[in-house]
């Protein structure tokens, strides 16, 4: 999907979506942002990289995505990272939470986390590479 050339960009062949109605995207001051898609209604302060947004995520200062899907009206909260990771829609990532993991000497195939709709990373809690979180779980 990051790809230039991919799917997303073939006008003979154009994507039709039926998106919610939402406002623009928003960078916030201090945001980065780097070789993502950014849906309708994201709110960024903080720093996503290599990454698709969905609808109104959230992704406040000091935190970072990576490597990601993020969907729907999931938040991502100060201070949490979110790396090689899909974490599905209305999620909560709490501050200084840690999903999923960066670093170079983890498998890529076998490092991507995945974390179910309507779950709940409390401040400070890590779930690692390749683990699977149910739609619903609450980590305090």
């Amino acid at each position: 999907l990051l790809d230039d050339q991919g799917v997303l960009n073939q006008l003979d062949w154009p994507v039709l979506t039926r998106h919610t109605q939402r406002g623009p995207a928003r960078l916030l001051d201090g945001a980065e942002v780097s070789d993502s898609l950014v849906s309708p209604g994201c709110t960024i302060a903080g720093r996503v990289e290599r990454s698709v947004l969905g609808p109104g995520v959230r992704v406040d200062a000091g935190a970072r995505v990576t490597d990601s899907v993020v969907f729907a009206d999931t938040v991502v909260e100060t201070g949490a990272v979110v790396a090689r990771s899909i974490v599905d829609q209305d999620c909560l990532v709490g501050p200084g939470a840690r999903v999923g993991d960066d670093r170079d000497d983890v498998e890529r195939s076998e490092s991507i986390c995945l974390v179910g709709r309507d779950s709940v990373l409390g401040p400070g809690t890590a779930v690692g590479a390749g683990a699977r979180l149910e739609p619903g779980s609450a980590l305090r």
